[in-house]
Formats: structure tokens, sequence, C-alpha cells
């Protein structure tokens, strides 16, 4: 058993019913909304096999990556998305779940098939690229991952000392009192084999795929909206299951387990990868050099330090022009490698 502390305590899943994993659920909002989610039955993150390597943050980084080649740009190039984002939905001492979550466009959710046959290209895309890693892209990609959290750690600023002692106390759970303050924030070396394991989870027969739409209630929907998104016609719909009403919020939703059809093609699509989709490009503008400029305006060690009073030492005005006014001080008061912008836009009454 690659992960002990999976499903330990209770000694069986919670999601040994047929109603919970490889099922398409959905559910019909009291508010406007179109949103899709899919959920992983994964380990827990405090395993001792994941503590160290956290080959979650990697896999979460690349799912849910915004750039060019991305299955976000891809799905907001086509206008069917709003938003995407990858990440820990829940984590327990048995279980937790990794999830991808989509905001939907009405025509998104019209073309909902092909937005989750891409999600699924995406996953394996990620899958293969871990499997066949000749050139050790994971490995650099982790390695800007634990930079970055060396960084931020590094120059961590103060924060409210209540909000603080909160957190602390409740990683005591997870880390003995020396790595309290840095154990959140140390990585350890990449593990090809554990973050393959892990990413297997990411499979159709371990995923729940949820809907959420006003259009999937028959009661409420006019003859042209029905006409304009058939909800029901989708190869992935739901609509084979009976309504159902939730028993505490009364939340109308319907169930049924995932075609074998589309755990098929969910499952192997490599033959049918969309071109456009291609991993990100490592990195280039992660920091190397943390030295002040606030430490390099002095024209002689004589020199008095500048003071960090806005009266007696206010912005300098850099540059003036009849639509653009901007404004620039040296911060010699926190002094972190750290740029602040802010600015406020003038616009017709």
């Amino acid at each position: 058993k690659m992960f002990p502390s999976e499903h330990a305590r209770y000694k069986s899943s919670v999601f040994d019913s047929d109603n919970f994993l490889g099922v398409i659920r959905e559910v019909v909002p009291v508010v406007e909304m179109r949103m899709m989610k899919l959920q992983f039955s994964t380990p827990p993150f405090d395993d001792e096999v994941l503590a160290d390597v956290r080959p979650y943050r990697v896999i979460s980084h690349l799912i849910g990556h915004e750039s060019v080649g991305s299955l976000h740009s891809l799905l907001n190039e086509e206008g069917l998305i709003n938003s995407l984002s990858s990440g820990v939905g829940i984590d327990t001492t048995d279980f937790s779940l990794c999830s991808v979550t989509i905001s939907l466009t009405p025509k998104g959710l019209k073309e909902k098939d092909r937005v989750l046959a891409l999600v699924w290209q995406w996953i394996n895309l990620i899958k293969a690229s871990v499997k066949s890693d000749k050139d050790g892209l994971m490995a650099k990609y982790h390695e800007e991952m634990a930079a970055m959290s060396r960084v931020n750690f590094k120059y961590r600023e103060n924060g409210d000392p209540c909000d603080f002692c909160t957190t602390a106390s409740g990683m005591l759970f997870s880390y003995e009192p020396t790595k309290l303050l840095a154990g959140s924030s140390l990585t350890g070396e990449y593990n090809a084999e554990i973050t393959s394991a892990f990413l297997e989870r990411f499979t159709p027969e371990n995923c729940l795929v949820t809907v959420w739409a006003q259009e999937f209630d028959d009661d409420d929907n006019s003859d042209d909206k029905k006409k304009d998104i058939d909800v029901d016609s989708h190869l992935s719909s739901a609509s084979s299951g009976e309504w159902n009403t939730e028993k505490w919020y009364g939340a109308k939703h319907r169930s049924v387990k995932i075609p074998d059809n589309l755990v098929n093609a969910w499952s192997n699509p490599t033959d049918k990868f969309d071109a456009r989709l291609a991993l990100p490009k490592l990195n280039e503008f992660i920091p190397q050099d943390f030295s002040l400029r606030a430490d390099q305006e002095h024209l002689s060690d004589d020199a008095p330090r500048p003071t960090a009073d806005i009266a007696k030492d206010p912005p300098k005005v850099i540059v003036e022009k009849p639509d653009l006014r901007l404004f620039h001080k040296m911060d010699r008061t926190f002094r972190v490698p750290r740029t602040h912008i802010h600015s406020e836009l003038t616009s017709p009454n």
C-alpha cells in the first residue's frame, strides 16, 4: 500500500457506495450559476509518504495553469468558461478530495461534453508527461514551487497575532515544534513514483462530476431556453436519473453512474489530444537577486538615510503627462523585496 494512512482510521473508504464515485450529478441551484466541479478521492495530505514530497502542489499548479497552451487558455479562448481553478477541496485524517472547479458560460454549458473531454485530455497529458519525463521537466516545476515557498517564507511579513496562534496551534498536529514555523513552507525533493501514484487517482471511476445550472430545472425553463440549451441531450447528462430533493436545504438533484463509453473515452484520449494543448514553459521570472534598492541610493556612507516619514520625504513625481501622473516612493521601513502598485483611474461623471 503506497499511502499507509489512507482509510487507516475507519478501515474502509467513505466512498464505498456506488453513489459517490464514478458518478455524474446535476444540481438545480437557487441563484443563477453554471458551475462544474470534478472531485477525486485522494490520500490524506499528512500521509507520511506525501508529507515531504507534496505532489498535489505541482499537479494542482499544472491543472489550473493559465499560460498559452493550457486548458484554461483553450477553454477561455473559445468562450466556454469564466474561470478555472484546481486545488484541495477537503483534507481529513482518512482521505482528501482534490478538485477542479470551472465556472461555465452559457456556451460552455451548451457544450458541456466538449469541456469535459478537454479536461480529461489535459489530465491525461499531465499523466503521460509524468511517466515519460526524460528531461526532468516535472522536477523543474517542483523546484519552481519550492523556490517560491522559500522566498515567501523568508520575506513573510508579520500578520495578526491571533490568526498566527490559531494557525500554529492547529499545525502542531502535523509538525513537531522545531518545524512549526517553516514546516508548511518546506518541500522535499521531487519523487516521480509518488507523484505518478497520486496522479493515478485522477480517473473517471474515482471522480464525482457535479454540475450546477438552473437550466436543469424542467419546471423553470421556457421553451425558448430549453431549445437554446438542451441539457438533456449531452452524453454526460444525468437525465436518466430520477430527481431527488436534498433533506436539509431542499436542493433538487439527480445522479447517474458515468457510462462505460464515457469512462473509456475520458481514460484513453491519447490519440485525440487537442493539438493546442501544451505544458507551460518554465517560469523565467522567479527572483534570484533580493538586494534592496533602498540600500543603493546613498551618495556615501556618511550621507544620512532618508527618513521614512512621508511628510519629510514625500513621494516623487517621476512621470508627468496630461493624462498620466506617476509617483514613486522608496520603502525604507519594512525593507522587504516587494513592490506595491496603487492605481487610480479617473472616469467621466
